[in-house]
């Protein structure tokens, strides 16, 4: 098949309680990859969450094929573009999967009622089934219409052959028949092979019928929104933490990482996309709007917050400990319960800003990377009903 040559991508539902309809195409192939089947689910949520739009939830199959003798590489990107088939409306991505991982096991997802994948609860059918992965994964675009996914290799290694799996909640104009997909891939190759130039992009655009179809509901949950403890999604929490050392900003991932894998909707500056952006703004907007704000010990954190760093030296550090020194002057009340001091391993407790009150108040430490270890913590932000006091908490 030519490469710029046009694929209708039909759908065929398969009557098993009318959940999954499912796409088969021919194939398109860009460079080493090559798209397999997808699956396209109609999904019904409320008038807030949908206004103008219809719902989709959209299972991504491709394929990595670097054939028999292959060029070292040790990353590449497979981006989407969508657009509405008449161009007369946006198409917004709520969600995908994975998020930004490292080599991770199989996890399931289901969707809540904002159309956003949350970890599965026991008992209850996922929606989202992603497989194990040996890469470190990072996805850009959530919240436009061009998702990214970057799988780059782990402790210097290459990426091999394989298949791979996407997820993504879709938004579209409601009644559009198709959207077009802008498919683009990205590679990373070595000197010798790349002799100056960028890595390879190629592209193609394919359309995408989208039908009707029995429509999976999305049932609001009687609850309280406004408390995060509540909401089945989980807190909205904002990391805060100084790039101190290279093994610092790892111990912040991975700490990001065991929070996520405990239902916690995490934000830090290293998940939030490689778009230029004020970065003042975004800090200032990431601890207003979210549920809880964890600030993490480190020496420089400590020296920023005390004024020893020069002031042209960790803005964005800065930037969020003034934000929240300030939140805290004018109403401590409200935002003494929502700043969260938190000591990883290898660190320790006086190396917190000391107008946190890490003695006076709580702050919670977490000497491993284990579920066990931040109990105390997912307490703080409300995650359980029994009133024990955290074992992890120090007063």
């Amino acid at each position: 098949m030519p490469l710029g040559e046009p694929v209708k991508v039909e759908l065929t539902l398969i009557d098993e309680g009318a959940r999954w309809v499912n796409t088969e195409p021919d194939g398109i192939v860009v460079g080493a990859v090559t798209l397999r089947g997808w699956e396209i689910h109609p999904v019904q949520a409320t008038l807030e969450v949908l206004g103008e739009n219809d719902a989709y939830l959209v299972k991504i199959n491709y394929e990595l094929d670097l054939g028999l003798d292959p060029v070292p590489m040790n990353w590449f990107e497979v981006g989407f573009e969508f657009i509405a088939g008449d161009g007369s409306g946006h198409v917004t991505v709520l969600d995908a999967l994975p998020r930004t991982i490292g080599p991770e096991k199989e996890r399931v997802y289901s969707v809540n009622r904002r159309l956003q994948f949350v970890p599965c609860a026991a008992g209850i059918e996922p929606d989202a089934v992603l497989p194990a992965t040996t890469y470190q994964i990072d996805v850009f675009g959530v919240g436009g219409n061009n998702p990214r996914w970057k799988n780059s290799a782990t402790c210097g290694g290459n990426v091999r052959s394989g298949s791979h799996a996407a997820w993504l909640s879709l938004l579209v104009p409601r009644g559009c028949p198709e959207v077009a997909v802008g498919l683009s891939i990205r590679y990373s190759l070595p000197p010798e092979e790349i002799i100056g130039s960028l890595p390879a992009h190629d592209a193609v655009t394919f359309p995408l019928v989208l039908k009707g179809g029995s429509r999976r509901v999305v049932e609001p949950v009687p609850t309280d929104d406004a408390d995060p403890a509540r909401r089945p999604e989980g807190p909205r929490v904002f990391i805060s933490y100084a790039h101190d050392t290279a093994r610092h900003e790892r111990n912040a991932l991975e700490f990001a990482e065991l929070l996520d894998r405990a239902g916690v909707d995490v934000h830090l500056d290293k998940w939030s996309g490689a778009v230029r952006r004020n970065w003042w703004m975004w800090a200032e907007r990431e601890i207003r709007i979210a549920d809880f704000t964890v600030v993490v010990a480190s020496p420089r954190c400590k020296a920023v917050a005390e004024g020893e760093i020069p002031s042209d030296e960790n803005r964005g550090m800065r930037t969020e400990l003034n934000f929240i020194r300030e939140l805290l002057a004018k109403d401590e009340s409200h935002w003494l319960p929502k700043i969260l001091p938190v000591v990883l391993p290898g660190e320790t407790v006086e190396n917190l800003p000391a107008f946190l009150q890490p003695y006076n108040c709580d702050h919670y430490r977490i000497d491993e990377f284990t579920e066990e270890e931040v109990e105390g913590l997912l307490r703080a932000m409300g995650r359980t009903d029994s009133g024990e006091r955290p074992s992890s908490r120090v007063s």
